[in-house]
C-alpha cells in the first residue's frame, strides 16, 4: 500500500481513510487528495522494499499503457507525475 500511495502521490494517507475488513483485507478510500502532478517521492524510507511481483509490473509498464487506462479520468500532467514517481520508485527500490 505504501509504494501505492508514493505512486500516486496520495497527500492524505491516514487511518481515517483505512478499512479493515473481517478477514483483515485493508481497503483503502478517499483519494480526494491523489494523483498529483508532483514529480517526487514524499517518504522514500517507505520504499526500503518492494514486493518482486509488484516491482516487476512496475518495471514492464509503458506509458503508453498508463495512458490507454487512465486519459479518460487524469490529466497529462497528473500522467506525468505517476510517471516520474514510478522511476523514482523502481531506482529506491532497486538499490
Amino acid at each position: 500500500m505504501r509504494v501505492f500511495n508514493e505512486l500516486i502521490h496520495d497527500t492524505d494517507r491516514n487511518q481515517k481513510n483505512l478499512l479493515i475488513a473481517k478477514d483483515w483485507k485493508i481497503w483503502a478510500i478517499d483519494f480526494s487528495r491523489a494523483f498529483r502532478r508532483w514529480p517526487k517521492i514524499q517518504n522514500p524510507s517507505w520504499l526500503m522494499r518492494c514486493d518482486r511481483q509488484l516491482f516487476e509490473r512496475l518495471q514492464s509498464l509503458t506509458r503508453d499503457a498508463l495512458d490507454e487506462k487512465l486519459s479518460h479520468i487524469l490529466k497529462d500532467v497528473e500522467r506525468d507525475g505517476i510517471w516520474a514517481r514510478r522511476g523514482l520508485i523502481l531506482t529506491i527500490t532497486k538499490s
